[in-house]
């Protein structure tokens, strides 16, 4: 009976693969998923021998998908979902095991291992995948150098941080100085959002545990949109003109909360409780100088990604899909992600800004080529 169900899936599966290829219209894009995820075993293991945490919180939802961890399986995926090139995050963030993050030779060390393996499949799959480096926040100076160490010698496009109410804000003297740094190797940020299981939505909840993963589900969708405030009202774009950086989730809840946000700033200010910042009005055009992603879960979120195009404007928004993240080992995502932006009401010029154009325009143009 089990194999029986397990033909049964395998066929369902491959008949949402045809029907939603069978809805694609018009011309065929180059598509270039600006934001999804790779990892190794050796790397989860690392993690857990320098932390002595067994098993380390990403080892369970890795292990079943292949595409997140082995290079064939996420061929397969790309190619079952027609995605010509992927830029690589690697997982998981050196901050969920405190032992090793609170350590700067163990935290560079992590972030060494993953961002050299990451650039070694890069170096063998030129045309398939570029990397996206782990940065060890840990302290600014191993940040820094292994920022540099990325972009200068393995040929990384760029590097990523994260969002968490548990770790250092990214207003942070710390971050400020990264800022400079990718201004300095014209290099875009990616903005990536987490939250500890073990930290509680309510003081109450005992045990102290995030109950129904909704640290993950709802939890990083704030965090996300807390963290952009910061850097907004933090006068971060005015500081460093040429910032780039790449937020996650359709640029959370901004985009659907800009009118909030705008009138609340207004209120807040109105009532004599100034908001303590230098930046010019209104607030919310600068949340526009971010990039966002397009992941989507289902086919019918074409509204939501549309709301993020209106708010962050054509040349800001980058096909990205949080891959293999989704059901189906990456492929529902990928392709409601791909599905989603096809169905926009706007020009095929502005498709292809969104499916690769955006995204080169913004990496060093010899690492694109």
């Amino acid at each position: 009976m089990k194999r029986r169900d397990s033909l049964k899936d395998a066929l369902i599966s491959s008949a949402k693969i045809t029907e939603r290829e069978k809805r694609k219209h018009g011309k065929d894009f180059y598509l270039i998923d600006s934001f999804c995820h790779f990892t190794t075993f050796e790397y989860i293991s690392l993690l857990e021998k320098l932390s002595g945490i067994y098993p380390n919180p990403f080892r369970l939802p890795v292990a079943p998908n292949p595409s997140m961890y082995d290079v064939d399986g996420r061929f397969k995926m790309m190619d079952d979902c027609g995605i010509n090139l992927s830029i690589l995050l690697p997982l998981p963030n050196i901050e969920i095991v405190p032992p090793v993050y609170d350590n700067p030779a163990l935290a560079i060390q992590a972030a060494q291992l993953i961002n050299d393996t990451i650039a070694g499949i890069v170096a063998h799959h030129p045309k398939r995948f570029l990397g996206v480096a782990l940065l060890p926040t840990t302290n600014a100076d191993i940040m820094l150098a292994e920022l540099e160490r990325a972009v200068t010698q393995l040929h990384a496009v760029g590097g990523y941080y994260i969002a968490s109410p548990t770790s250092k804000p990214p207003d942070y003297p710390d971050y400020m100085q990264l800022y400079g740094k990718a201004v300095e190797l014209n290099v875009p940020l990616w903005l990536h959002p987490s939250r500890p299981m073990n930290y509680p939505g309510y003081t109450l909840d005992t045990p102290p545990v995030s109950k129904y993963f909704l640290s993950v589900i709802l939890g990083w969708i704030g965090n996300s949109s807390i963290a952009m405030a910061r850097i907004v009202l933090k006068g971060v774009f005015d500081t460093y003109p040429g910032l780039k950086i790449i937020t996650h989730h359709r640029g959370a809840m901004i985009p659907l909360l800009a009118n909030r946000l705008q009138e609340q700033f207004d209120f807040t200010e109105e009532i004599g409780l100034p908001i303590d910042t230098t930046i010019s009005k209104p607030y919310i055009e600068h949340f526009k100088k971010f990039y966002c992603d397009t992941t989507c879960y289902l086919d019918s979120e074409t509204e939501l990604v549309k709301v993020a195009y209106d708010f962050f404007g054509p040349d800001h928004v980058l096909f990205g899909t949080d891959a293999p993240y989704s059901t189906n080992y990456g492929r529902d995502g990928t392709l409601a992600s791909h599905y989603n932006v096809e169905k926009l009401k706007v020009t095929n010029k502005a498709l292809k800004k969104i499916f690769s154009e955006n995204i080169l325009n913004m990496i060093p143009h010899q690492l694109a080529k």
